[in-house]
């Protein structure tokens, strides 16, 4: 529009005899314009309408149609996506269903009736009470690999002993520990590639998260 009113103002440097033809088309155009300008204007009105229509259609639905069934549906039509629901500030629960993480029993309200997402650190616990159980059955079989040996070593003769009716001196105690703990083997990762190292670490980083999370029971 502001590009025809300078095309208007510069009509008066063409000729007396053609500045009739060229008012007329410039008129011409800006009546378009002018009607076009209305048809935008009446097309936002529609589009503001048909969005609080949408809208309150889905807030119907969330409060009327049962939650799994809707949930399905909008995986079905992959509509509306997040955007859209940020866009008509839709519940919370639909940008949650848009992300495909929608799940009724880990949805609840807050003191400032907000919506939050809960029972996080019961999935995690839930994940973590079936690791170990996988670590059960593997720490059950090594016990019983270790009580087999352990009974064919009894079948051995057995060395004779000494027994003391003093105390031993606090010295030799100290002797008898130093030699039992350079004894003592300690697990330790020798050879293989990362994948092989993540394997062995496992069962140990399994125990490490079980202290921690139970810990604050």
């Amino acid at each position: 529009m502001e590009r025809t009113n300078l095309v208007f103002m510069s009509v008066e440097m063409y000729p007396p005899a053609n500045r009739p033809t060229i008012l007329s088309l410039i008129e011409e155009q800006r009546n378009d314009i002018s009607a076009k300008q209305n048809q935008i204007q009446v097309l936002d009105e529609n589009v503001e309408g048909e969005r609080s229509r949408v809208q309150n259609e889905l807030v119907l639905a969330l409060n009327t149609v049962p939650a799994p069934d809707l949930n399905q549906l909008l995986l079905e039509l992959g509509w509306p996506m997040v955007d859209v629901c940020q866009d008509l500030n839709l519940p919370y629960e639909y940008a949650l269903m848009a992300r495909r993480t929608y799940n009724p029993t880990r949805i609840a309200t807050n003191d400032n009736n907000e919506k939050i997402i809960v029972q996080e650190e019961n999935d995690k616990v839930t994940q973590l009470l079936q690791r170990i159980s996988l670590l059960e059955v593997s720490l059950n079989r090594q016990t019983h690999r270790n009580a087999s040996s352990t009974q064919r070593k009894s079948t051995k003769p057995a060395i004779d002993t000494f027994e003391f009716d003093d105390p031993l001196p606090t010295e030799t105690k100290r002797q008898m520990f130093g030699e039992r703990r350079k004894r003592a083997k300690i697990p330790q990762f020798t050879s293989g590639n990362s994948e092989v190292a993540q394997q062995w670490l496992q069962p140990y980083e399994v125990l490490c998260e079980y202290l921690v999370v139970f810990g604050h029971y």
